[in-house]
């Protein structure tokens, strides 16, 4: 992390998600998940938080104390598809440690989300062009680590486009009714 002073502590931060590649979609230049300081509205310059592979979603615990980021990729640890690296945040500092990472079975994770429970972290694989979309659902460990992968549904069907639906692309999961706030 770079610790100039324009992001010190943690209570007002403005997290990114970033490219850090070049897709077919997309010229990626960051490093990584960066961060700014949010006060009264206002935001301050962007740090490299972590450096990380196309994190293109993040998301928090509500409590902020973990973090958890897709890489959006093609091939992620060696393996085929993307990825999700869970993060410990110093409540502090604002500094994030990685605890571990998942493959998640798909190309291109595009959307995570935590069940209300914190035991499960959910993320939505978009796919490629012809590949199909998937859901792969994993196990949340107390300290906020991914466990193993405990389902995985890979959609079928086509939609009405026949050059960019061939396959279904999910973009999102979320779970209903939504976690209380706090």
């Amino acid at each position: 992390m770079n610790s100039s002073s324009a992001v010190r502590g943690a209570a007002r931060q403005l997290l990114i998600g970033t490219y850090t590649e070049q897709l077919l979609h997309v010229t990626g230049k960051a490093e990584g998940i960066l961060v700014c300081s949010f006060e009264e509205g206002w935001v301050g310059p962007p740090e490299l938080l972590a450096a990380l592979r196309n994190p293109s979603f993040i998301t928090a615990t509500p409590s902020g104390e973990h973090l958890y980021a897709a890489s959006e990729t093609f091939e992620f640890d060696g393996r085929p598809g993307g990825g999700l690296t869970a993060f410990a945040r110093d409540p502090a500092t604002g500094s994030l440690r990685v605890l571990n990472a998942r493959p998640t079975g798909g190309d291109s994770p595009s959307y995570i989300a935590i069940d209300a429970t914190g035991e499960f972290v959910v993320v939505a694989n978009y796919a490629a062009l012809n590949a199909p979309g998937s859901l792969a659902v994993f196990a949340r460990a107390k300290d906020g680590s991914l466990g193993e992968m405990t389902d995985f549904v890979e959609h079928a069907g086509s939609g009405p486009d026949r050059v960019r639906q061939v396959s279904s692309h999910p973009h999102m999961v979320i779970f209903y009714p939504p976690a209380a706030a706090g």
